[in-house]
């Protein structure tokens, strides 16, 4: 029942791209399809193809739109509208280095091999975090962290608590019993929670990085994607909220609820829709 004229095919070894917004994004969204199916995709994004493939490998173009350097040349260039689109006839006088197809097809299997390692090396950080959440499922809320009884303070070489004697007291807060000693408190009377600028400095060729939502991960900061402000404007994004080392960052706009522990031990980054909890004194 869905009217399906007004949408474009796309079909193996073609590009599909968004022209729109590069300068305010900093990057120009850009991908290769490569299954066998042909695909259905929105009109509002340009969909081009390799002239001849003898000439031009479909993956060695790709690697090549996936370079910071890339983008930058794009944003450099997106000068229409307020948001800075990418105009198309300036996007086709980009060039590119083409050696030999050989060339290319080591390049690529180059990159293929560093790409199957970083999986690899994902999965395994996968399974180091679903062990850290059996952790402290075990821990903070079945209550079996080690216990020494002898020493009477926790020990990695003491017994699970609650099986084995702890003493449990009712929490009228939970509903539940907990360790003796352990109270409840609210997550306003520990930390306190600060709003990051939500102006948009110039960017400067040398400075201080700014960095946003979308430079928060699960483990570190972006630093290398983001783009550097002046002092002054450094100092003044400082005064709102200025980070510390062991502050947490989070998201607010974008992908909310994106979290960062801060373990710099010199920090000097501005925010900009992040938010920040600082451990209070």
């Amino acid at each position: 029942g869905t009217d399906m004229s007004n949408y474009k095919i796309i079909r193996k070894n073609q590009f599909a791209c968004s022209t729109m917004q590069v300068r305010r994004d900093k990057k120009m969204p850009l991908a290769l399809y490569k299954n066998d199916e042909p695909a259905i995709i929105s009109q509002a994004y340009p969909i081009f193809e390799i002239i001849d493939v003898k000439e031009l490998l479909p993956e060695y173009l790709m690697m090549w739109f996936m370079r910071a350097e890339f983008d930058r040349e794009a944003c450099f260039h997106a000068v229409g509208g307020v948001r800075g689109s990418l105009e198309w006839d300036d996007f086709l006088d980009f060039k590119l280095p083409i050696p030999s197809l050989e060339k290319q097809q080591e390049m690529v299997n180059e990159y293929h091999t560093i790409q199957n390692r970083i999986n690899l090396n994902n999965q395994l950080i996968a399974k180091l975090e679903e062990t850290a959440q059996t952790i402290y499922k075990q821990w903070f809320v079945d209550f079996e962290f080690p216990f020494d009884f002898a020493q009477g303070k926790p020990s990695e070489n003491g017994k699970p608590y609650k099986s084995n004697g702890g003493k449990m007291v009712w929490c009228e807060e939970l509903e539940k019993e907990i360790p003796e000693g352990w109270e409840v408190e609210k997550i306003s009377s520990l930390i306190n929670i600060k709003d990051g600028t939500h102006d948009s400095p110039n960017p400067t060729e040398i400075g201080f990085p700014l960095v946003t939502s979308t430079h928060l991960n699960l483990y570190d900061i972006s630093l290398n994607d983001t783009y550097n402000i002046s002092e002054d404007d450094y100092i003044q994004t400082n005064k709102r909220s200025k980070v510390d080392k062991y502050d947490i960052l989070f998201s607010m706009i974008g992908t909310v609820g994106l979290v960062n522990y801060v373990l710099y031990d010199k920090i000097e980054f501005a925010i900009k829709n992040v938010g920040l909890f600082k451990k209070k004194k």
